[in-house]
């Protein structure tokens, strides 16, 4: 009867202990099952944050490329435009004879409009006695000086030297420049 008695606990035992490994066998492939599953859903979300950012990144990498191309652009484009006024700055300097006598006619009776009464017309030596002449054609109440400081064209002002009027070549291109820029690109560019 012992020995029957050890055999049924023995018998229950084992049947406990297979019970128990299955359930634990059970817990493992469940723990196993969702650790993988946990580990698909990191190395998808990590693939597709990955994603993200690398598109991110080369969204800002061509953004950079695009305006570092158009600041380059601009910058071509604006010595392009500087050379064009630097040109007319070198043919208006390279006037002579009657053109460059009817640029100084010119520049004086804009000058005269500026004065109701005597003013003063500077110019550079060489100049002198061209200015004189156009005063006198002009009928003006002015007096032509020369002035080393005027490379050319002239300088006008009051007799107390108050109101100036400068009429060198380069200040009216400056002074065009801001409407021409428009013009000049459309021109260039299209």
């Amino acid at each position: 009867m012992n020995s029957e008695l050890i055999k049924v606990i023995e018998a229950e035992a084992e049947a406990e202990r297979q019970r128990v490994l299955a359930a634990a066998k059970q817990q493992a492939g469940d723990i196993t099952a969702s650790a993988t599953a946990d580990a698909a859903a990191q190395a998808a979300e990590f693939e597709r944050s990955s994603r993200e950012r690398e598109q991110a990144a080369r969204r800002r990498a061509e953004s950079a490329a695009n305006l570092k191309a158009s600041a380059l652009l601009l910058t071509a484009k604006s010595e392009m435009l500087d050379a064009v006024f630097a040109a007319a700055r070198e043919k208006l300097r390279a006037l002579k004879g009657p053109e460059y006598q009817q640029a100084l006619k010119a520049l004086i009776a804009e000058a005269a409009a500026s004065y109701e009464g005597s003013f003063i017309v500077r110019v550079r030596p060489e100049d002198l006695k061209a200015a004189q002449q156009v005063i006198k054609d002009l009928k003006l109440g002015a007096t032509a000086e020369v002035d080393g400081s005027v490379p050319d064209g002239i300088v006008a002002s009051d007799p107390a030297g108050r109101m100036m009027v400068y009429n060198r070549f380069a200040d009216r291109i400056d002074r065009a420049r801001p409407a021409l820029l428009s013009e000049l690109s459309q021109i260039l560019w299209g």
